[in-house]
């Protein structure tokens, strides 16, 4: 959020009445509050800001609360307050209208997706396995990032049920499978004892992937996906 000053300001060497002007704000932003000076009004709707008389020399000034809209990249926003009115005929007008650019970047838009499938099962084993005691069944989270710039320092976090046991050692040697935008991030263990080194950890039934030790980028149009098995005790 931000805040747009709008100020106007007598040059001249008497008094201006009936001053009013517009600021109808962009469609990059979204209203939020505003302060008007004693005696005036705006109106965020049209845009109007009603200030009546300005002695001379003499100076008002509107503050209008902002939030910047989602953009998918950098955008420049730009304000524009004009079409300012007295009473009094104005003989130099060339100051009669300011713009006022802010830059809006592009944010990281996160989605979270989390899907499982039973892999094989003692009865019938990899042939329409069922969830039965005794199954495998994997669990597929994805992270997408629908925005517009790189979203650093992605980490997940997932509490596994107390009636289920974590698979170690499903994936060649490693405890998951960690893909990001295509890549495998090896190696990637839940082992205790390592210290949670290589950033993959499983605490009691608390399992994370990313911390200090795996710092996890996920750029825009890319998504991070984490895969485990489980038993069915």
């Amino acid at each position: 959020s931000f805040t747009y000053s709008v100020t106007v300001t007598n040059n001249g060497d008497s008094a201006a009445t009936n001053v009013s002007l517009v600021d109808i704000l962009p469609s990059g932003v979204s209203y939020v509050s505003h302060i008007a000076p004693a005696g005036t009004s705006y109106d965020n709707t049209t845009g109007i800001w009603n200030i009546g008389s300005l002695p001379y020399p003499g100076t008002k000034t509107l503050n209008i609360s902002v939030t910047a809209n989602q953009v998918t990249a950098d955008t420049v926003v730009t304000n524009t307050a004009n079409n300012l009115q007295q009473d009094q005929a104005d003989i130099d007008t060339s100051n009669n209208q300011a713009s006022a650019n802010v830059t809006v970047l592009a944010a990281p838009i996160i989605s979270l997706q989390k899907n499982s499938s039973t892999i094989t099962d003692p009865v019938n084993g990899t042939t329409n396995p069922k969830a039965i005691p005794g199954a495998i069944v994997e669990y597929v989270i994805t992270i997408s990032n629908g925005g517009g710039s790189d979203a650093d320092s992605v980490s997940i976090s997932d509490t596994l049920d107390t009636d289920i046991t974590f698979v170690a050692d499903a994936y060649a040697g490693q405890d998951l499978l960690v893909v990001n935008d295509g890549t495998t991030i090896t190696p990637c263990n839940a082992d205790a004892g390592d210290g949670d080194s290589d950033g993959c950890a499983l605490d009691g039934q608390d399992l994370t992937v990313g911390n200090t030790n795996l710092a996890i980028t996920v750029t825009a149009g890319t998504s991070l996906v984490v895969t485990y098995r489980v038993l069915i005790p």
